[in-house]
């Protein structure tokens, strides 16, 4: 089975609300510290540049980035001269819309855009839904998108992986479920970062889970970012869900030719028969 080593990065921080200038200093600094740790892929939280937290679509639009523009352009810009591919979560504007979206920027490559295509509870009445997975080819392999949310969805966990993802990068903002009543569990763990191991375990793709801190408004963030090995080896973090922290790790990105493999293992025969009324 041939392997391929390469080191991965993943920021945990507090993105200041409405103030992109400011977060965008922090990302370059970030950019800056994981090229230093020596990784070639860092991964950044969902809407890293803007916040969260907007009352309506109209106060997220003065500060939301449409594609090319400078704060992107200096991002990029930063990554290439790092010689590093960087995944951030951002708002993204495009005319009247809003979406909640992931930029790869990698050297020598134009930018990716990924929009996340499971929008959770508020987030409807803000964003347009994307529609498209997405793995994208990059110096350390092909990534694929999946933002928060999303990774409560196995479907496209599983689709990533049949387009060949190497690593699964989520920008993440995880916060309480209303169905739990702790949002930590008794080892201080959020229900994101066991989402996260379990992804990489079942789909046999590194996961990396790049998660925020802090509060806006009356919404707390549960950090917990991780990096999971294609086993669903845990290889740095869960990180504190209130500590600012880049967290790095060596991960192999293993070939599926192994014959246990759980891709070559499946049954779509099978599932066919049972799919609901809605698919």
């Amino acid at each position: 089975m041939s392997v391929k080593e390469v080191k991965i990065a993943a920021a945990q921080y507090a993105p200041k609300h409405a103030q992109p200038d400011v977060n965008l200093a922090a990302a370059l600094d970030l950019i800056t510290q994981a090229s230093r740790a020596g990784a070639a892929l860092l991964v950044l939280p969902e809407c890293c540049l803007t916040g969260y937290r907007f009352a309506d679509a109209a106060a997220l639009r003065t500060v939301a980035e449409q594609r090319g523009s400078a704060r992107l352009a200096r991002l990029a810009d930063a990554a290439a001269v790092a010689g590093i591919t960087v995944v951030a979560g951002i708002a993204e504007r495009e005319g009247p819309l809003l979406f909640d979206s992931a930029v790869v920027l990698q050297p020598h490559a134009a930018p990716a855009y990924y929009r996340k295509i499971h929008l959770w509870g508020a987030e409807r009445e803000i964003f347009s839904a994307g529609d498209t997975p997405m793995v994208v080819p990059t110096p350390v392999g092909k990534v694929g998108l999946s933002i928060c949310y999303d990774l409560w969805f196995p479907e496209l966990s599983r689709a990533l992986a049949l387009q060949g993802a190497d690593i699964i990068a989520s920008p993440a903002n995880w916060a309480g479920n209303p169905r739990m009543v702790q949002v930590l569990d008794s080892q201080g763990q959020a229900m994101g970062f066991h989402l996260a191991r379990t992804t990489a375990c079942v789909n046999e793709v590194a996961v990396v889970a790049a998660d925020r801190i802090g509060q806006e408004q009356t919404t707390r963030y549960l950090g917990n970012s991780c990096i999971v090995s294609s086993a669903g080896e845990v290889l740095a973090g869960p990180a504190p869900f209130d500590e600012t922290t880049l967290i790095v790790a060596e991960v192999e990105l293993a070939s599926r030719d192994d014959l246990q493999s759980h891709i070559k293992s499946r049954r779509p025969d099978v599932y066919a028969r049972y799919r609901g009324a809605g698919e």
